[in-house]
């Protein structure tokens, strides 16, 4: 009965010490920090040393013997040098090693295998045990050997200076003794070997070691206890020969406890294997991180969760081009972390023209922070080839596109329910339900649409208006839609959409107010309005150019382009001009505000028949 007792006290403890270390790597994996990769038992390669064995990284591995000893770990009379029995049925043979005599047999052993010295693999071996004040024989207790391996046990130690020690020590001389007739280590060399990777670590008793376990896991849990409960079974259901712990399906068995204030984060890591992700945005068993689950969470409100993104090469690959553009339009309350942020600053702007058509400062004040401290999961999803991270970056660009999408239908009827109940607000409202009807079956001729509006013609190709084209823009992106449908209500007829009034006439809408300049010129941020304007008007086909986010007058755009530009010496009438140009000015802005249809068709006829006679009096000349 006491036996049984015992094994039970025993395993509660282990329980408890393995329960408090899994608590650790999961509360570090929930918060985005690094973590110990599995935890499991009765595995590792080395004999004895299998109570608990943690995956520390790729490449190091943990070996853990747990004690709950309370009495001396020998016999009385046993003394740190071995002898043989003196009397009984056993006389003259060697006294019988103790479990940590054993333990530290098979370690010496395992050091002593000519192949361990060629291993890429770390391993280090750690005794935890609930106090140190234990006989390792007679006269050398535990808390000795704990404070030999503290004290003098570095970087720089020899085997010389431990031979000497052990001349200088009397305490150095009995643990050396202990570790070479009790042990079966050689030489001063092989215990230094041993001790360079072995420690002795002070655990306590169950109750302390609870009540550290459930500090850790409040600070990402709610009713810690009931945590605890949920995963000492988890452990328990767990442990064996062929399984580990790690700490994203356990998560799932906690989700139901996680705090509302945990972030959520995702890690894009490329290293010479390929990319991989991982996170705990997607909280979907089955799944790790899918696009799916990223964006929402990163471009939507709250918006509060947290990319990390690891790569020694930033190119302008799929996938990092992918990431570039949900990194450009990360939400406020939301945080990037990027390893060599001004290497990556310099490909992104590069590829917007260092502007989304909002501002100057449009790649300045980015939520993006510089952060090398990259880490390996162990439940992350890989990406081994490259259709792999192709795929990848296609199912984030589906999900970028589909959440702007979204948002700019949001933006529209907000802006229609701001303005004046009038006729024309019916009529665009009606005008919007047929278009979206009809956008909604294609997704690419929304991106056609939408992008399109993001990327003067006249900017060059190495200008990405996919990139520009996101949460940051939608509210122009939907400014513009909302002009363009005024334009085409009043001046075409219900069979006239977003990029054809009627067989002569097509339209397009830029909805920028900066670009980054002409191509084939330094790339400057500038307002629209700015030097350039005659390039990126004559650059532009359609017959009527709609400048939603310029609010002079059509006019005096256009005698700004004519200004400027210097190779053209003609009339407003000039062939290189739109025959209609339209912007946002006060007059058609106090025009929509009024709502009357025919007033605005007045204004925009009026333009476009006097543009059309003046373009047939040049001709003509």
């Amino acid at each position: 009965m006491l036996k049984k007792l015992r094994l039970e006290q025993t395993k509660k403890y282990e329980l408890a010490i393995a329960a408090n270390l899994v608590s650790t790597m999961l509360t570090s994996f929930v918060s985005g920090r690094s973590h110990s990769l599995s935890i499991g038992s009765e595995q590792g390669g080395v004999e004895k040393w299998d109570d608990l064995v943690i995956e520390l990284s790729t490449d190091h591995y943990q070996h853990i013997q747990i004690k709950r000893q309370n009495s001396s770990f020998c016999t009385p009379g046993f003394k740190p040098v071995r002898d043989n029995y003196t009397s009984g049925p056993r006389q003259g043979m060697l006294r019988d090693l103790s479990p940590l005599d054993e333990s530290m047999h098979k370690l010496g052993a395992y050091l002593l295998d000519p192949a361990v010295a060629t291993q890429r693999l770390k391993r280090s071996f750690s005794i935890l045990i609930p106090d140190l004040r234990i006989d390792i024989k007679e006269g050398l207790s535990l808390k000795e050997l704990y404070e030999l391996c503290q004290t003098q046990i570095k970087v720089t130690t020899t085997s010389a200076g431990l031979q000497a020690l052990e001349q200088a020590s009397p305490t150095a001389k009995k643990i050396f003794d202990w570790l070479r007739t009790w042990c079966g280590f050689v030489d001063h060399a092989h215990i230094l070997n041993a001790l360079r990777v072995f420690e002795v670590r002070q655990c306590f008793g169950e109750n302390e070691i609870d009540a550290d376990t459930k500090r850790e896991l409040s600070t990402c849990f709610s009713k810690p206890t009931d945590v605890l409960r949920v995963l000492v079974s988890f452990i328990d259901e767990n442990s064996s020969f062929t399984s580990a712990v790690t700490p994203r399906p356990l998560l799932f068995d906690l989700l139901s406890y996680l705090l509302p204030s945990t972030v959520s984060w995702t890690q894009f890591r490329k290293d010479e294997g390929g990319w991989n992700v991982s996170g705990i945005h997607d909280r979907r068993f089955g799944f790790i991180e899918h696009p799916s689950s990223i964006v929402p969470t990163l471009w939507g409100p709250p918006g509060a969760g947290i990319l990390k993104y690891y790569s020694k090469d930033h190119s302008s690959g799929p996938l990092p081009k992918a990431i570039i553009r949900l990194l450009l339009h990360i939400q406020p309350a939301a945080v990037a972390h990027v390893s060599d942020k001004s290497a990556w600053s310099i490909v992104a702007k590069n590829l917007v023209g260092e502007t989304l058509g909002i501002s100057e400062d449009d790649c300045e004040a980015l939520h993006v922070q510089d952060d090398s401290d990259c880490y390996v999961s162990s439940d992350k999803r890989v990406l081994e080839k490259l259709r792999d991270s192709e795929a990848e970056a296609e199912l984030l660009s589906i999900e970028m596109h589909k959440k702007s999408w979204e948002l700019i239908g949001n933006h529209i009827l907000r802006k229609l329910e701001k303005l004046p109940s009038s006729e024309l607000r019916d009529a665009v409202e009606d005008r919007w339900q047929l278009w979206k009807d009809e956008l909604d079956k294609d997704i690419d001729k929304q991106k056609l649409l939408c992008q399109s509006m993001l990327h003067p013609k006249a900017e060059g190709e190495d200008i990405s208006a996919e990139l520009r084209f996101g949460p940051k823009t939608t509210s122009m992106v939907a400014d513009g839609i909302l002009l363009l449908m005024v334009v085409v209500i009043c001046i075409g007829d219900k069979d006239s959409n977003w990029d054809t009034i009627d067989t002569q006439l097509t339209i397009s809408v830029k909805a920028l107010s900066h670009w980054s300049g002409p191509f084939g010129q330094t790339r400057r941020v500038r307002k629209i309005t700015e030097d350039g304007v005659s390039a990126l008007i004559g650059k532009e086909p359609s017959k009527i150019l709609v400048l939603s986010r310029i609010d002079a007058s059509s006019s005096t755009v256009l005698q700004e382009s004519l200004i400027d530009d210097t190779d053209f010496a003609g009339s407003m009438a000039s062939p290189r001009q739109p025959i209609l140009l339209v912007t946002n000015n006060p007059t058609v802005n106090r025009l929509i505000r009024q709502g009357i249809i025919a007033d605005i068709k007045e204004y925009l006829n009026g333009k476009l028949k006097k543009s059309l006679a003046a373009r047939n009096l040049t001709e003509n000349e």
